[in-house]
């Protein structure tokens, strides 16, 4: 017989040749196909333009004190959430993505000629995306470099996926696209899926962290309920059902030190030609303490419902979306702004109204209505009409 120190040492040969018998039974990542060119190198192309018209270009508005005057919304910021007029480009993206099957390595860069800020106004980054990544088996993802932070159901949905032109308003709460490491994970039926990162920002981008040095910690919990149900032997035709939560945190351990908490829940459920997404978020910002050691925080919060029915399949669709976000739980004044254009602020609801073509898997048209109202400060209801023309490789 071996001594002991001997037969601990063979136990652990015996396994170091076992592990790539074992890593064979692990599912692999399926093999990407060619779309245009070659797997390793495809091309990317988004350029998104609309046709907006303001029902009113000076809206008759009220005050918290009941007085009502005109106001002159082409003062307003050309964004998302002030006047528009004319034709606009949304987006005009390019870039390259592609994936090397046998070594399980893939990048996608992305460069916006038209950036904006997730208030909609116009930016200075022009940086989309810049990333690689590791996923060789179904079970795990690394990636690091410039991505969107694995927060919220709106957030990580790709422009050129959105049924309607506009990510929700609550969407102005999140934080956006920064520079990090991702490390994702799962059971093997897919049922269930972790992301946890690591993030700071870019110079370049207006809604970075306020210092460089400044870490961003988020995680984000996706449970699949029809993978849930189909490894229990039941499976029903054309049904998914997504349950996410996500929480992230930062603190500036600076002159004066605060600290910014988010945490998400949404909703993603298909039945047949019927698409259901639901998604609320809660900000909550806490400012340097006080001489007794309190803190203040303001809060704000934002949720949005939306459901897509397909009338004719892969070719015409209808979306209806209802949302409200307000980033501040104070109550803005008459005097707060002079502006209708408080995204981040201001207490909103908005009613959105789309339909939809894609007589081409590339290409979308889309006719949408919003109606939206002010809750603080300016009572004043405003209706746009937008003309959406995509087309997305």
């Amino acid at each position: 017989m071996f001594p002991r120190p001997h037969l601990v040492a063979l136990q652990a040969l015996l396994a170091l040749f076992a592990v790539p018998s074992a890593l064979a039974q692990v599912p692999l990542r399926t093999p990407e196909r060619t779309s245009w060119l070659d797997p390793r190198i495809e091309p990317l192309v988004l350029v998104r333009s609309v046709f907006a018209y303001t029902l009113e270009d000076q809206p008759t508005v009220t005050d918290p004190s009941g007085k009502s005057f005109t106001l002159d919304s082409t003062k307003a910021p050309r964004s998302a959430f002030g006047h528009r007029r004319g034709f606009v480009l949304e987006d005009a993206e390019v870039g390259l993505r592609g994936r090397f099957n046998e070594l399980g390595l893939y990048y996608q860069v992305a460069i916006e000629s038209v950036p904006r800020e997730k208030d909609g106004n116009r930016s200075d980054d022009y940086l989309e995306d810049a990333f690689f990544g590791w996923d060789a088996f179904t079970f795990l993802d690394l990636r690091a470099g410039r991505m969107k932070v694995p927060f919220g159901q709106a957030n990580l949905q790709a422009t050129a996926e959105r049924d309607l032109p506009y990510a929700p308003t609550l969407d102005v709460l999140v934080p956006k696209r920064q520079l990090g490491l991702r490390v994702s994970g799962g059971d093997p039926w897919g049922a269930s899926r972790l992301h946890v990162g690591v993030y700071n920002s870019v110079s370049g981008a207006q809604e970075e962290l306020r210092f460089l040095e400044q870490l961003l910690y988020v995680t984000r919990l996706e449970l699949r309920i029809h993978k849930i149900m189909q490894a229990a032997g039941t499976k029903w035709l054309d049904f998914e059902c997504t349950l996410g939560g996500s929480f992230a945190w930062t603190e500036e351990s600076f002159d004066p030190p605060t600290e910014h908490r988010w945490v998400g829940a949404d909703l993603h459920l298909h039945l047949w030609r019927f698409t259901l997404r639901g998604e609320l978020v809660i900000k909550d910002f806490f400012r340097a303490e006080n001489a007794d050691g309190s803190k203040i925080a303001d809060r704000g919060l934002g949720w949005s419902a939306e459901l897509t029915t397909e009338l004719v399949e892969g070719l015409l669709d209808t979306t209806v979306r209802v949302e409200e976000t307000d980033g501040d739980d104070r109550a803005l004044g008459f005097g707060a702004s002079l502006s209708i254009d408080e995204a981040a602020l201001q207490n909103k609801r908005w009613v959105t109204v789309g339909l939809g073509v894609t007589p081409w898997r590339f290409a979308r048209i889309s006719a949408n209505w919003i109606y939206r109202e002010e809750l603080e400060g300016y009572s004043l209801d405003n209706d746009v009409f937008l003309l959406l023309t995509q087309l997305a490789l």
